[in-house]
């Protein structure tokens, strides 16, 4: 199977829980803080992470680079993109032979400093999930318009009509 062909059905299966050797980025700093903030907190989750990936950078090392000594590849198109893809504005590394991508940024950035940022960490307090999900939710980036699961969707219109709803006489 090509790696193309392969890409293809690891992307489709990560945008639906299926554990892939894929990382989904996006362009849109908002989309990132959402899918950052998603989940609630665990007991010793006292930060949240964002990360930026810088394309360009990235694009150039792959060009120099032999195939071997590479440590990630970029997936920016599909042949049948998933809605899922399209509505985060997504882009996915694929992590080459089971490498970290923060470990091969960092190696390669020892050998070539002066290259350009390639990788950036931004840790924000999950003090502010609530206060960021709300925010959020207000310029429509919320699990019903990233995720498009139909049964949310409803659930969603369900708990918004029983909030305009009068209480039953039941």
């Amino acid at each position: 199977m090509s790696f193309q062909k392969e890409d293809e059905i690891w992307a489709l299966g990560q945008h639906y829980g299926l554990e892939t050797p894929l990382l989904d980025w996006t362009f849109s700093p908002y989309i990132a803080a959402y899918f950052a903030f998603e989940k609630p907190p665990g007991t010793d989750d006292s930060h949240r992470y964002v990360y930026a990936l810088n394309l360009c950078v990235t694009r150039l090392l792959l060009k120099r680079k032999t195939r071997k000594d590479r440590f990630v590849g970029i997936i920016d198109t599909l042949t049948q993109p998933s809605p899922r893809f399209l509505v985060q504005k997504g882009v996915f590394t694929r992590v080459l032979e089971g490498n970290d991508i923060e470990k091969g940024v960092r190696d390669y950035s020892k050998l070539r400093p002066n290259e350009g940022v390639i990788l950036v960490k931004f840790k924000i307090p999950t003090g502010d999930r609530e206060k960021c999900l709300d925010q959020l939710n207000l310029m429509n980036i919320n699990h019903t318009s990233l995720l498009l699961d139909l049964r949310d969707v409803a659930d969603r219109c369900n708990k918004l009509r029983d909030c305009d709803r009068p209480p039953s006489s039941q």
